[in-house]
């Protein structure tokens, strides 16, 4: 069955995206888009919040900048440093540069956007008392913003007799979307891609089969050049990275041309690692004179487990049975929190032999007066 020609993108996906309109998971889901020509369908309750989240993270993006430049005021002097003056405008600039970048965004589709006046009201309060999804126990009780957006796409669907599918990341929106046949319920952007292209599955089956030794060799060569921080303290030191082990959990196919295609892809990876920072509870401060100063430094290799995420290019044989090249790997995020603390101290690790061998030492000296070997000759008389 063709996936239907509307959709819904609620906001945790464009969370999960980080506002990065410009990501190519994003791109290629546009492709897509434009070529399919979708519908979407804007509730004013996704919209209110697309736009809060905007402000709130240009707010937050103001406040980094601020405290780089405190902590290292000669990024002042950098030629790439975006201002001098940090003040309530650059907020505004900040916000107009994503707000330009979502309105970009919503130009690749038919956009209906919908307000309450469809919504039943009635309908929702009864899904509120009998807590079903999108409400719940507990907090989830008070998910109207989500019930408003899943009525308003209920309504649409009925009024246009169509289905509509709903792209989110959040567990109650599959939960409401299971109640209502209506809805077609799809987890991220890159499963919606693949679906939106029916006509290429039996390429799509081809490079899932594929053995990706390829692709796993190059993510244990590519993992150990991303930025790694100690979670306990950021400005400590994390080297010597190596990959033990990686497997991939899911392949989404985003775009196929001649025989490359670009695939979205996410696993579980194991990695070792020395760390080494300044141990908090050994921190001597003075406050007056703004002194910080640690008596150890924990230091040690660890081990731990991390997700990972990213796109990747990849070039089949012509049977589509073989990778041939990996290329344009691109991990999802660049930054990787290393969780576990290190056992050790640096004054542990054991010195450095010495370059010579020590000399041996010398015999010990008795403290005993020397014995005669014969008697003592008498005095004369």
């Amino acid at each position: 069955m063709p996936p239907p020609h509307t959709i819904l993108i609620d906001t945790s996906i464009f969370d999960q995206q980080a506002y990065n309109f410009s990501s190519p998971t994003v791109v290629k889901f546009l492709h897509v888009a434009r070529a399919r020509k979708l519908i979407l369908i804007l509730p004013d309750v996704i919209e209110r919040e697309v736009k809060r989240h905007i402000k709130d993270k240009s707010r937050e993006a103001l406040k980094a900048l601020r405290r780089a430049r405190h902590d290292a005021p000669f990024l002042a002097k950098w030629t790439h440093w975006p201002a001098n003056k940090l003040g309530k405008a650059a907020v505004a600039e900040i916000e107009a540069t994503a707000t330009a970048d979502w309105e970009k965004f919503l130009s690749n589709f038919k956009v209906e956007k919908l307000g309450y006046g469809r919504v039943d009201m009635n309908q929702v309060m009864d899904w509120y008392d009998q807590q079903q999804a999108p409400f719940g126990e507990g907090e989830k009780r008070k998910e109207f913003p989500d019930a408003f957006a899943i009525a308003a796409a209920v309504a649409y669907a009925k009024s246009k007799k169509t289905k509509v599918a709903v792209v989110s990341k959040d567990f109650d929106y599959e939960k409401a979307c299971a109640l209502h046949p209506e809805l077609l319920y799809l987890p991220d952007l890159p499963t919606a891609t693949e679906d939106f292209m029916p006509e290429m599955k039996p390429q799509i089956d081809s490079i899932k089969r594929a053995n990706k030794s390829p692709l796993l060799a190059r993510i244990c060569r590519d993992f150990p050049d991303l930025a790694f921080y100690p979670e306990e303290d950021p400005d400590g030191d994390v080297s010597d990275v190596e990959v033990e082990a990686v497997k991939l959990t899911e392949i989404k196919v985003l775009e196929i041309q001649g025989h490359e295609c670009t695939v979205a892809f996410s696993g579980r990876l194991r990695f070792s690692a020395f760390v080494s920072y300044d141990d908090p509870d050994t921190m001597i401060i003075d406050s007056s004179e703004d002194i910080r100063i640690a008596l150890h430094r924990k230091a040690g290799t660890v081990t731990e487990n991390t997700d990972v995420s990213g796109t990747v290019t990849l070039e089949f044989d012509d049977g589509w049975t073989a990778i041939v090249s990996v290329s344009h790997l691109e991990f999802d995020s660049e930054d990787i929190t290393v969780k576990t603390a290190p056992e050790g101290y640096e004054e542990d690790a054991p010195d450095d032999p010495p370059d010579e061998p020590p000399e041996p030492p010398e015999p010990p000296k008795s403290s005993e007066p020397p014995r005669l070997t014969k008697p003592a000759t008498p005095d004369a008389p």
